[in-house]
């Protein structure tokens, strides 16, 4: 596997000449290109404004607590810190983290390792159209499939999945002809994506249905530090130590989250609350303790005095 620095002749092999005007590697103009580069800006702002437009007039209004004052922003740094306290949360972490590499991968490392590098440069735009059509589609659809078959069994077949697409990435190598492989993979990694940012939020919202503000704010900050630390990396290392990186986190959370199950499971089986309760009392290992029993009752008479008395 190269280190996703594509080779000076593929570089060149779709670049125009011409004495009297300057043409950069996609054929256009030095013009044309900072057109493009506004179209594009422009668009990607009118995007923003839409969806801030959108999410002002059509969510719900924030329900304010019970004084009816707002929220100081001290109070929810400290709601947000004291979420770490709690073990189960701490567990999740690494895959939350998983979330923000599995969506910087594909944009940063992906595009230019295995598509410019077999196919050009000018493909990259079309396969991450590839990636963000496959993930708006499968993503309601997994919505309604966890209600069928749970989120914990979803998230396990994702990394299950996203395991063999990384070894397959490991020992596969790209060429002219790769088109249609490169897409599948790229779907299949959009993918798991979706199922980890669909279901994982679910999760969160289930598990912390008082604190969702400082949660989800934690979620959102862990995703963006596995982004960045893609990014951090991206030039300076191989396509493949970047891959076992991703494993070594990959299998982290998978474990993480595994315990983060079997604990929740644990805690919500009858059984282990019956026998909690029964043992209650004895130090909670079952066993009464032989050196102090249970005060026996005095027995009356008839006369309604106790019988020890005289």
């Amino acid at each position: 596997m190269d280190c996703g620095i594509r080779p000076e002749t593929n570089w060149t092999s779709h670049d125009v000449t011409n004495s009297s005007t300057s043409y950069s590697s996609t054929g256009l103009s030095d013009n044309k290109k900072q057109e493009l580069v506004y179209t594009l800006f422009g668009v990607f702002l009118a995007c923003n404004i839409l969806a801030a437009l959108i999410a002002g007039f059509c969510l719900d209004k924030v329900a304010k607590n019970s004084s009816g004052e707002p929220t100081p922003v001290s109070q929810l740094l400290l709601r947000t810190v004291r979420v770490f306290k709690d073990v189960d949360y701490v567990l999740m972490v690494p895959m939350l983290v998983i979330i923000g590499m599995s969506e910087a991968l594909p944009s940063g490392d992906i595009t230019k390792s295995y598509v410019s590098c077999a196919l050009g440069v000018q493909m990259v735009g079309y396969v991450m159209m590839c990636y963000c059509a496959t993930s708006s589609v499968v993503s309601p659809l997994f919505g309604h499939l966890s209600k069928y078959e749970g989120a914990r069994i979803l998230i396990l077949v994702a990394a299950a999945a996203n395991a063999v697409l990384l070894i397959y990435m490991l020992l596969w190598q790209p060429d002219e002809d790769s088109l249609a492989t490169i897409l599948s993979v790229t779907g299949g990694w959009a993918v798991v994506t979706a199922v980890w940012r669909i279901q994982l939020f679910a999760v969160l919202g289930v598990m912390y249905p008082s604190k969702q503000e400082a949660v989800f704010a934690n979620a959102k900050m862990a995703g963006s530090i596995g982004s960045m630390l893609v990014f951090a990396y991206s030039s300076a290392l191989c396509m493949d130590v970047k891959l076992y990186i991703y494993m070594a986190v990959l299998a982290l959370g998978t474990v993480g989250y595994g315990a983060m199950e079997c604990k929740t499971r644990y805690k919500n089986n009858p059984e282990t609350n019956k026998r909690a309760r029964l043992t209650q009392g004895y130090g909670g290992y079952g066993i009464p303790s032989r050196y102090t029993p249970p005060p026996q009752k005095k027995e009356k008479n008839r006369c309604g005095k106790d019988c020890n008395e005289g």
